[in-house]
């Protein structure tokens, strides 16, 4: 696939304080690369790195492959994809384990057609190799999350990558990257700017304070019941879902946010430290779940039977009963976790994003 490269300079970004839990950042920017990871798409790549600042995290590098329509297309908006764990693959790249067709390549090469421009993120790990990603090197998860945040509005004031004048401004985001959007949402402000936000597979940071702490029986029995009203894996039956996190996935998915804190606040998630996670938890006490001008879809995998739709359940039932915007839920039969993996997922995305009320200009 051809490239180019682009090269810009410093911008600081920083969000009304009555929105965030600090300021948003700053994004420092250099010469970029598509990243090794193979390029699938039809239409050229256009290729940035750009390192993002959320002091007293770790500054985080990422990149992004852009493809925009063909000339002489109308671009109808900008559309940002994000995979999930701490999202260091391309969106594109998505493959459900068996199954030889990129379903989620396949479906950006449609949108762009269709005229939506195309921005897929990939982080970086830390410079010294070891894991990295949004989660990692963090002093919280909300510092962590601050990183999209800031990524999302440096790319919505980029007269190259976006025009807010007569573009809508998009965002998809599977497991992790859909706990990326949440907090871009409940922590941000960024229904300020986004008009369609589109959460598959979680989001797994929801709600991670009862996650954590395994005698929490209110919290297993509350999961337990959303689960139930939201209809996914019903095939576990009642009362047995996996309402916490497993070993593995607090080390990655949440301690990981903390670790440049001292102990015993470098691992919250397995100390049970309940105040601090519920802090940090997209659906914290403080989260704003109303967002009249920004529609919200969740997408969760009918055969999804891990933990990241029991932690999101919470949030998005909140969502669905408070915003005063669109908001819409759904589960996807025959899919399990990777949304975007499966014919039948990327269909129910590219519908949501298609759809009349969809991704279209709101602000």
């Amino acid at each position: 696939m051809a490239t180019a490269f682009v090269a810009v300079a410093l911008v600081c970004v920083t969000m009304a304080e009555g929105q965030t839990l600090g300021s948003v950042g700053d994004v420092q920017v250099g010469a970029g690369l598509c990243g090794d990871a193979p390029m699938n798409l039809m239409q050229p790549y256009t290729c940035v790195q750009v390192t993002v600042r959320c002091l007293p995290a770790e500054d985080r590098g990422v990149q992004l492959r852009i493809t925009t329509p063909r000339a002489g297309t109308p671009i109808r908006g900008t559309l940002v994809f994000g995979l999930g764990g701490g999202g260091r693959g391309f969106y594109e790249n998505s493959q459900e384990p068996g199954d030889p067709t990129l379903h989620a390549a396949l479906m950006l090469d449609r949108l762009n057609v269709a005229g939506f421009r195309v921005i897929q993120r990939a982080w970086l790990d830390r410079p010294s190799g070891e894991p990295g990603g949004w989660i990692n090197g963090s002093t919280s998860l909300e510092r962590s999350s601050c990183r999209y945040a800031t990524l999302l509005t440096w790319i919505h004031s980029r007269p190259q990558l976006h025009d807010p004048t007569s573009q809508a401004f998009c965002a998809v985001g599977q497991s992790g990257g859909a706990s990326e959007i949440g907090y871009a949402l409940s922590t941000f402000g960024l229904d300020s700017r986004l008009d369609l936000a589109v959460l598959t597979g979680g989001p797994p940071h929801g709600r991670i304070d009862g996650g954590c702490d395994p005698s929490a029986v209110a919290w297993e029995n509350a999961c337990n019941q959303s689960l139930e009203t939201l209809g996914i894996c019903p095939q576990l039956g009642p009362d047995q879902h996996n309402c916490f996190f497993q070993s593995g996935t607090i080390e990655r998915s949440v301690d990981a946010a903390f670790d440049l804190n001292q102990p015993p606040d470098d691992m919250p998630c397995a100390n049970a430290d309940t105040a601090t996670l519920n802090a940090n938890s997209v659906l914290s006490p403080i989260a704003d779940v109303d967002h009249p001008n920004t529609n919200v879809v969740f997408l969760d995998g009918e055969d999804d039977c891990g933990t990241a739709p029991d932690m999101g359940s919470p949030y998005i039932l909140a969502v669905l009963g408070n915003s005063t915007g669109l908001a819409s839920f759904a589960v996807v039969p025959g899919v399990t976790h990777t949304v975007p993996a499966f014919a039948a997922g990327t269909a129910a995305i590219e519908a949501a994003i298609a759809a009349t009320d969809g991704c279209v200009l709101r602000h």
